[in-house]
């Protein structure tokens, strides 16, 4: 049985940044769609594992503990400093400050580009550092993917949405 993806696309129409000298870096990860949330746009977008996207599902408050433990989890502070994740998204929820990666938007998440490469990266050292038992050839091979995009994206000014396709 395949393993449920999630899918990650770029906020913008790929006549803005596909003729940018850094999209060949890639071109091998991503494919064209067409984007609806924002009018019907011409974009690409890639797809990862549902584990994948389950470690970078997560959240962090300086308040109280709202890191979620369950399997296939890792919280943002075993492998980011207290700048690193002051410097990520964040929703105000009735004053408390609570950081993550993935913030809600209608039936999607959006997904700050400079956020998601920071976490890939750091998320990345740490799997393989310590030897998580979770930590997968396709995760890493996602995480790679990802971080890659977020790089091109953050350096061409663009954002990302993510959806479930089933939905």
């Amino acid at each position: 049985m395949n393993e449920q993806k999630m899918v990650f696309v770029i906020n913008s129409s790929k006549s803005n940044y596909e003729n940018s000298p850094e999209f060949a870096s890639i071109s091998s990860y991503i494919k064209p769609t067409m984007w609806h949330a924002d009018g019907d746009i011409e974009t690409f977008c890639t797809e990862i594992s549902y584990s994948t996207f389950k470690l970078l599902d997560n959240q962090f408050s300086f308040d109280f503990d709202r890191s979620a433990k369950q399997e296939g989890k890792v919280s943002y502070k075993e492998f980011l400093n207290e700048n690193e994740i002051q410097s990520l998204s964040y929703f105000d929820y009735g004053g408390e400050k609570i950081y993550r990666l993935l913030l809600h938007d209608m039936d999607w998440y959006k997904v700050k580009s400079k956020d998601l490469k920071l976490i890939c990266d750091k998320l990345q050292n740490y799997l393989a550092s310590h030897q998580i038992l979770h930590s997968t050839e396709v995760i890493t091979e996602d995480l790679d993917k990802l971080s890659a995009i977020a790089e091109f994206c953050s350096s061409n000014n663009l954002n990302l949405s993510v959806f479930d396709p089933n939905f």
